[in-house]
């Protein structure tokens, strides 16, 4: 309830484009896609998660996004009333080429996806402890 008061008042100061939005919902979103400024050559990916703020959790998203070997382009962040969404754009590292053209890209996509949905899932302090979200998926039990 509050989130929604809060929303209203920060939209009867703005004007805004829904299409480009970037203020926190109230429900947990994901969405990743080709960026318009994509081209022949070159990728970018746009990527939107929207979820509950918490500590670490701009450290989680690095980690995620850095296994992916992708340099990020531009980011945008807001928070309001406990919520935060982040929309980046990212791209391939400069040396890297798409070679495939679309099946690529559509792997990374999902590459992306399934990082940031982890990342948005799970409880960071039962997973993340000291050692850091990538050391810890990566570390086997003996």
């Amino acid at each position: 309830m509050e989130l929604k008061r809060l929303k209203r008042k920060v939209l009867d100061v703005y004007q805004y484009d829904k299409d480009n939005m970037t203020m926190p919902t109230e429900n947990n979103e994901l969405k990743v896609e080709t960026d318009r400024s994509s081209t022949k050559d070159r990728l970018t990916i746009r990527a939107s998660l929207c979820c509950d703020d918490r500590p670490n959790l701009m450290r989680e998203i690095k980690c995620s996004l850095d296994t992916l070997q992708l340099r990020t382009l531009k980011v945008d962040i807001s928070t309001l009333g406990g919520r935060i969404k982040n929309v980046f754009i990212l791209a391939l590292k400069e040396d890297e080429k798409v070679i495939n053209g679309g099946q690529d890209a559509r792997i990374l996509i999902k590459q992306v996806e399934e990082a940031l949905k982890l990342v948005m899932e799970i409880r960071p302090r039962r997973l993340l402890g000291e050692v850091g979200l990538l050391q810890y998926k990566h570390t086997k039990r003996r």
